[in-house]
């Protein structure tokens, strides 16, 4: 939203409530900064509560993507 060029201020914050119908309630407060036209800062948050836990398996192959513009785009992975 921060980086719309319709969006003249510096900061910009927003709270996003979601899980709310199924009897999960969440709050996500998000914030941007930016100078100029350039959004220089980007933060996201909340408070949470463990409900589970797993791992996921990913093969390497399906850790490069193409971006918009077909150039390769790297993912970054934990070892």
């Amino acid at each position: 939203m921060a980086s719309k060029p319709d969006f003249a201020g510096t900061d910009y914050r927003l709270s996003i409530q979601q899980g709310v119908s199924m009897g999960r309630r969440s709050q996500i407060e998000a914030e941007a900064r930016k100078s100029g036209n350039v959004v220089t800062s980007v933060n996201v948050g909340s408070a949470t509560a463990y409900i589970a836990s797993g791992e996921i398996e990913v093969p390497p192959s399906a850790l490069v993507s193409q971006t918009s513009k077909g150039a390769p785009m790297r993912v970054n992975r934990r070892q």
